[in-house]
């Protein structure tokens, strides 16, 4: 497998605001510029749009190109958010039964970058996982920032495509918080 992403962006704007909206594609452009990884980024905003995309993905051009689907939503327990206030949102069983006549998320790395998407029972994720037959699925259990998550994102992508066991990828992000300690970094 090539190392690719493949990324979906919430395309709702907030109110009045369009700018500074979408926190995915930075992250996309340095890790195409610095690490040379691909990426392909599509904006969502409905249910139809997702179906839609989940279909195209399940393409075996792209599976063998792109190991990693990135979602950056809005997020509550088990589901991944459309819009801002959570009115249309998309369970893992929703998203299973979406991309299952895919294949869309099979053999691929799975990330949830969305407030507490994984916020729920193991079990459940494990059920999930098993479901779409994802390498692995990750995300976050608590509300994040942007920024700590774009930089946890970026350490995490990059040790997805340099290391080929889960077990290596988890102690290698364990190690950044050391690396972190000995960049010697310092404010007066």
């Amino acid at each position: 497998m090539e190392k690719g992403i493949i990324c979906f962006e919430t395309g709702e704007f907030a109110k009045y605001r369009t700018e500074n909206q979408f926190a995915a594609l930075p992250l996309l452009e340095f890790m195409k510029q610095a690490m040379g990884i691909d990426y392909i980024y599509r904006q969502i905003a409905t249910r139809q749009e997702l179906e839609y995309y989940l279909r195209k993905i399940g393409d075996k051009h792209f599976q063998n190109k792109f190991g990693v689907v990135y979602f950056s939503f809005h997020g509550k327990p088990e589901n991944l958010c459309l819009t801002q206030n959570g009115k249309s949102s998309v369970s893992f069983d929703d998203l299973a039964e979406m991309s299952a006549p895919f294949e869309s998320f099979l053999n691929r790395h799975i990330h949830f970058s969305t407030c507490e998407t994984l916020n729920c029972e193991d079990d459940i994720i494990r059920r999930f996982k098993r479901n779409v037959g994802a390498k692995t699925v990750s995300g976050y259990t608590e509300c994040v920032d942007a920024t700590a998550a774009f930089i946890n994102e970026l350490a995490y992508f990059h040790q997805i495509f340099s290391y080929s066991t889960m077990s290596t990828i988890k102690k290698h992000m364990e190690d950044y918080q050391k690396q972190l300690c000995k960049l010697g970094f310092t404010i007066v």
